[in-house]
């Protein structure tokens, strides 16, 4: 609908003439929020927009009779709403140690990114659980054979603050959204152990997004 497309014509009746003569009907208006939109670029809340309906009514008289009486035009608002609420969304790529002989004798690093993006101006707070193979707070990954080799990962390119889940702790990378992709690192560590063997181990870390 629009200033500029035709006008939706509702026909009524027959009806007798005379006092206190009245008709009723109804149209539906069909809304769309095009996909189109950067909804996370918008602060969330309640949009609002009010449009202008002109209404005509004509009475039409039997053919021959008598001419067409055109009424005034009534106008009456239509109101238009819809609420933002928050929302976000995350990936995290795989994170790689790589291959090194099993008597290591120094800290072995990597990095992996977390991608989130969030609506606009929503505080946000990413956690990292233990993985499957933890003992205690001490991440561990697993080799087919049942060997574990301990790993941490932290927030830090110095490595010093461990990424935990615990919310509302310096455990969890917290932060306010852009609207916008926004990328954190994760910085990976395994020390050197003992007796370790040769094997491929793995773990996986559930990443959650709470805001």
């Amino acid at each position: 609908y629009g200033s500029g497309s035709p006008p939706v014509t509702i026909l009524h009746g027959p009806y007798t003439l005379g006092l206190l003569a009245t008709a009723s009907g109804s149209q539906t208006v069909y809304g769309r929020l095009a996909a189109a939109n950067p909804f996370m670029q918008r602060s969330i809340g309640q949009y609002t927009s009010t449009l202008p309906v002109t209404v005509r009514m004509a009475l039409v008289s039997v053919a021959g009779q008598s001419p067409c009486l055109d009424l005034s035009p009534a106008n009456i608002p239509l109101s238009i709403t819809a609420t933002l609420i928050s929302a976000c969304k995350i990936s995290a790529q795989p994170l790689s140690f790589g291959i090194h002989p099993s008597n290591f004798s120094a800290n072995v690093t990597s990095t992996s990114t977390i991608a989130s993006s969030c609506t606009k101006a929503t505080p946000y707070q990413i956690g990292l659980n233990n993985g499957l193979h933890a003992m205690g707070n001490q991440r561990r990954m697993k080799a087919g054979d049942g060997q574990f080799i301990n790993y941490e990962l932290y927030k830090d390119a110095a490595r010093a603050q461990r990424w935990g889940a615990a919310l509302n702790t310096a455990e969890t990378l917290a932060g306010v959204a852009t609207g916008l992709t926004q990328n954190a690192t994760v910085y990976g560590s395994v020390p050197p152990q003992a007796g370790l063997r040769a094997a491929d181990y793995k773990d996986t870390i559930t990443v959650t997004i709470t805001y």
